[in-house]
């Protein structure tokens, strides 16, 4: 089921705070797998948006990870590459990056959460393309590279599941809505605003925590 919500009517002014994470569940339950996209994501990011739904139909261009080098890619490609090519655009961290010859066709963007605590803010492949083993290679990197003691993900449930990510040892969390705020017709961030600016807020269809245990695991 792809859904395509404009931020008006799917706003707290038009429909409560689990509106969306109910309905998601709904889906789920009947066996639907759901795609929902948001109305400024349409209008600024449609090209990002055909390319998750061609993965989802396999009709991407296939490249196996194993004729990949890995690299850290510098702040200003990095920013670059995401902006054009994740929904949610640039992140924050160290970005390691996937290259065929000089291009590059994925990124998985760390940040430090606190001492040897680490998050993946952005694992992102290049729009039309889905590299085979792309996502374990990079995560080997990390793991060999930061030698964390814990690596954790949120996975927007509006667009994917994480299913993939427990053949790496990642341990699934909670499941919560969270919002962003909503002026005219962008999104953005809900730590931008604070309730008394009174910007409506636009609730997702929920957010899911991994966790991997980096002392427990074995090095992919």
């Amino acid at each position: 089921i792809i859904e395509a919500d404009g931020l008006y009517w799917h706003s707290e002014q038009c429909v409560d705070k689990d509106y969306h994470f109910n309905k998601r569940k709904k889906y789920e339950e009947m066996g639907y797998k759901l795609l929902a996209f948001r109305e400024d994501e349409i209008s600024n990011k449609i090209e990002i948006i055909r390319s998750i739904i061609r993965h989802h139909l396999n009709l991407n261009e296939k490249i196996y990870g194993r004729k990949c080098n890995i690299e850290i890619i510098d702040k200003k490609q990095s920013k670059s590459f995401l902006d054009e090519n994740h929904l949610m655009g640039n992140g924050c961290g160290i970005s390691f990056g996937l290259k065929t010859g000089d291009e590059i066709v994925g990124i998985m963007q760390i940040k430090r959460k606190n001492k040897n605590n680490y998050e993946i803010s952005r694992f992102c492949l290049k729009k039309n393309k889905d590299v085979i083993g792309g996502f374990s290679k990079l995560l080997k990197s990390v793991l060999n590279t930061l030698k964390p003691d814990s690596l954790i993900t949120f996975v927007d449930l509006r667009y994917g599941k994480g299913d993939y990510l427990y053949k790496y040892g990642f341990i699934e969390g909670q499941e919560n809505p969270s919002f962003k705020w909503i002026s005219k017709a962008k999104t953005y961030h809900r730590l931008m605003f604070r309730e008394k600016d009174g910007f409506p807020k636009i609730w997702d269809y929920g957010q899911k925590k991994f966790t991997l245990n980096c002392k427990n695991e074995k090095i992919i």
